[in-house]
């Protein structure tokens, strides 16, 4: 077992005591297990040999470990088994056999073909939670289909809206299609481990990155089914809240204000000094004010262009309004409310201290302690001991080489 198991913080979470196994690689896969992770659950990460690919990912390393792998799977174990051979599959189907939840994104049918799918994970745990992530979900004309996370921003329609005006559809600067599918995967495991502990019956969640950037979209497509008009990219605004956006100020830093309540435009104009537009009934409503936006937008871009930016912030702020620098990640890395969340975790990976992302998860105002992310097959000889294998047995599957652990 893993030291996490005896912590205390995390013996108060809701998932601990769980045990997820984790047959995943990439990106959405293991950030959902860390959110399992990150609620208490013990997760096991079943790896290849030689790992998880984006163990090698570049440009930047931790140890013998990308740091793009160390972002979503701290707090994990590692095993090396090799899920063609009998011996991995052996040790693989009695992890399942003890997990509560297992989660896969694979193309759907792999892990079936391996003999792992779910409805073998059944056979040996009747009542299973077993969440699939893919990218078209395991049913329907794209289910075989290769996806990564640009190609599904540009299928479901997001990129089509990410953008300025007039020019070329831009890709989301993060992950969002895998992030997206590892969050609802999340969800619908754990609501169905409460179905699956109440009736004992067995549950296959199916979590497609297509389904989850199409539910992303909310009112940008139900404005257009509701009316039939295709939606544009609009930049930094709003289709319905013209003030909205960036203005520069005097010090050349890049200032977004959010004014989404109508109450707020009259203290947005005064804490600007522009009076004048506060009174003018013309602009008294959101519906008048689209009329006259670009006007609107050249009186507040000439107003901000006179101060600093944290003086903006500071009196806009003051007045209620939602305001804020553009922060680059230098600034979001020491930003107080971001440090007093522990949103920037100190830890550390192969005898060297390093930084991750913390958890963004609270109950009862617990965090989970972070733990670095495995080695590759840091935790294989503990976990087979866990699984019932003697150390002679233990010793002779990993002379195999299809199960392997750390030197």
């Amino acid at each position: 077992m893993s030291d996490r198991a005896s912590d205390a913080a995390t013996a108060a979470l809701p998932l601990a005591g769980a045990l997820v196994v984790e047959f995943c690689q990439a990106m959405a896969g293991p950030f959902c297990t860390q959110m399992l992770a990150d609620m208490g659950a013990r997760v096991i990460k079943v790896e290849k040999p030689g790992g998880d690919d984006s163990r090698g990912m570049p440009p930047y390393t931790i140890g013998d470990s990308s740091a793009y792998f160390a972002g979503p799977n701290r707090n994990k174990e590692s095993i090396v088994l090799d899920l063609k051979s009998d011996e991995g599959r052996e040790v693989a189907l009695r992890l399942i056999e003890r997990a509560d939840i297992v989660v896969e994104n694979n193309r759907p049918g792999v892990m079936a073909r391996l003999g792992l799918g779910f409805e073998q994970a059944k056979a040996v745990n009747p009542d299973i939670v077993y969440a699939s992530i893919s990218g078209f979900g395991q049913d329907g004309p794209y289910r075989d289909m290769a996806a990564y996370d640009p190609i599904v921003q540009a299928m479901s329609g997001v990129m089509s809206l990410t953008g300025e005006e007039g020019r070329k559809p831009v890709r989301v600067g993060v992950a969002i299609g895998d992030l997206t599918a590892a969050m609802l995967a999340a969800f619908g495991a754990v609501s169905a481990l409460c179905g699956a502990r109440a009736d004992g019956i067995a549950r296959h969640v199916d979590a497609s990155m297509l389904d989850g950037q199409i539910a992303m979209l909310q009112y940008h497509l139900v404005y257009y089914l509701f009316s039939g008009i295709i939606p544009q990219r609009q930049g930094q605004r709003h289709s319905g809240v013209p003030e909205q956006g960036e203005f520069t100020a005097s010090d050349g830093v890049t200032l977004f204000i959010a004014p989404m309540a109508e109450k707020m435009w009259q203290p947005l104009c005064r804490a600007l000094g522009l009076d004048d537009l506060a009174a003018d009934p013309e602009l008294s409503t959101r519906m008048k004010r689209m009329g006259h936006i670009d006007a609107v937008r050249g009186r507040f871009e000439a107003a901000f262009a006179s101060r600093p930016a944290q003086r903006w912030v500071d009196v806009v702020r003051a007045a209620g309004i939602p305001i804020t620098i553009i922060n680059t990640l230098d600034r979001v890395a020491v930003d107080p409310q971001v440090l007093h969340r522990e949103m920037i975790a100190d830890t550390e990976y192969a005898g060297e201290a390093v930084k991750l992302i913390g958890s963004p998860l609270r109950i009862n105002g617990i965090a989970n302690q972070v733990q670095p992310p495995p080695r590759l097959g840091q935790h294989s000889r503990a976990i087979l001991q866990d699984l019932g294998y003697d150390a002679t047995a233990a010793e002779a599957l990993l002379a195999t080489g299809h199960v392997a652990a750390l030197a």
